[in-house]
């Protein structure tokens, strides 16, 4: 097993008016090799899918843009998660899994936490896919 000495974060910027970019805050840790970000709809969360330790570190997103680990900083994927979406309801979120070519579904908790969907009784949260999904979109129907 090969385990990373240095720490991994997430970097914060803020647009300036004449375009350039410019740090908000210190840098956040993260997961290792972190993929991909998704905003809540309130704008009040972020997650961010860490590929290479199969997790999602879930943030606070202060109105400055600025991000605050949650407790807990992460929570576990599935093997090699490289994208998520959130509902437009900011209810559910969806990883894919290119490793274990599978989606695993979350409810988001009031205080934006993400909680594994079971799918059968013996617990698992994943739905099978085709081979390496890379991307996944997130739609509600509405009943008419």
């Amino acid at each position: 097993v090969q385990t990373c000495a240095l720490p991994i974060y997430v970097f914060q910027y803020q647009k300036s008016p004449d375009g350039s970019l410019k740090p908000i805050s210190v840098p956040v840790a993260a997961g290792r090799h972190p993929m991909a970000i998704c905003i809540s709809p309130s704008g009040k969360h972020a997650y961010v899918v860490n590929q290479n330790s199969n997790s999602i570190s879930q943030y606070f997103l202060a109105e400055n843009g600025s991000l605050e680990p949650m407790t807990p900083a992460m929570v576990a994927s599935v093997a090699t998660p490289v994208s998520i979406a959130v509902t437009r309801s900011g209810k559910y979120a969806y990883v894919t899994n290119i490793a274990s070519n599978n989606v695993s579904q979350y409810a988001i908790n009031g205080q934006g936490g993400l909680m594994p969907i079971p799918v059968n009784t013996w617990g698992d949260a994943c739905i099978a896919s085709e081979v390496s999904p890379r991307c996944v979109v997130a739609v509600e129907m509405k009943p008419s």
